[in-house]
């Protein structure tokens, strides 16, 4: 069975911002991964419904 690996993030921008004010959330947005490393991730946007990111 794979695993599935969620990385909560703190994204910069004024929307974020103002989203971890008002929740005092230190962390706003997730991204999912079946790589370990979290090389790839499956993300998702106000502007893309869903992307897939790699890092190198």
């Amino acid at each position: 069975m794979k695993n599935i690996y969620i990385a909560f993030v703190s994204t910069p921008g004024i929307f974020a911002s103002v989203i971890r004010t008002v929740l005092k959330q230190k962390y706003v947005h997730v991204a999912i991964s079946l790589d370990l490393n979290l090389k790839t991730m499956l993300t998702h946007s106000r502007y893309l419904s869903c992307e897939l990111v790699s890092i190198k």
